[in-house]
């Protein structure tokens, strides 16, 4: 499995999404997670995307992630930092409320912008025999600054699967609402 998360890593060219995945996932203990995530854009045809993260879990309501994506489509480099505040938690009926603030710097060909956005998510833990699945909704909002600046707006929902102990499965769809390509995305987290 190892060797097959880092190939992931290795043999990817393209990114650019605001992947809710793990931080969907009620991880309640003090840990870290290492992310391969692979996207594919299906309303333009650029090919696969990745992009590797890290996410620390505080144990308490706050989460940070912070990561690196590149491809060779319209944008060829990204590096992101983020941080989710968990609101409600998941309890009985009421699903858990978290906003995410995040930024990132990316590289198209020689220029670089900077964006910079919130993401409200919703997630609900679902028992499934002895497994929990959490599925979620988001709605990342982000400003793009560079000269005629723009919005970027899309709404996206998926689910976090714990596969086995320490490695967790994220899927999520992608679908531009503004100026952001729909997608499919597929993550795998792991403890380190």
């Amino acid at each position: 499995m190892k060797l097959l998360f880092m190939l992931l890593i290795l043999l990817s060219n393209l990114v650019h999404a605001e992947m809710v995945g793990i931080i969907a996932h009620d991880i309640q203990k003090r840990s870290d997670y290492l992310t391969a995530e692979l996207m594919n854009k299906i309303s333009i045809d650029e090919g696969l995307s990745i992009q590797a993260r890290v996410t620390h879990f505080s144990g308490k309501r706050f989460n940070l992630d912070g990561g690196y994506g590149f491809h060779s489509g319209d944008r060829e480099h990204r590096l992101f930092l983020g941080g989710a505040f968990e609101i409600f938690p998941d309890h009985n009926m009421q699903p858990r409320i978290q906003i995410k603030a995040h930024t990132e710097i990316v590289g198209e060909f020689d220029d670089f912008d900077f964006l910079a956005g919130i993401t409200p998510i919703a997630s609900k833990g679902i028992s499934i025999g002895n497994q929990v699945m959490y599925p979620f909704v988001s709605l990342p909002i982000r400003r793009v600054f560079r000269k005629g600046a723009e919005s970027e707006i899309s709404f996206n929902f998926g689910s976090t699967f714990e596969l086995k102990q320490n490695l967790i499965l994220s899927t999520e769809l992608t679908l531009n609402l503004r100026n952001t390509p729909s997608s499919i995305l597929v993550g795998i987290s792991t403890n380190i």
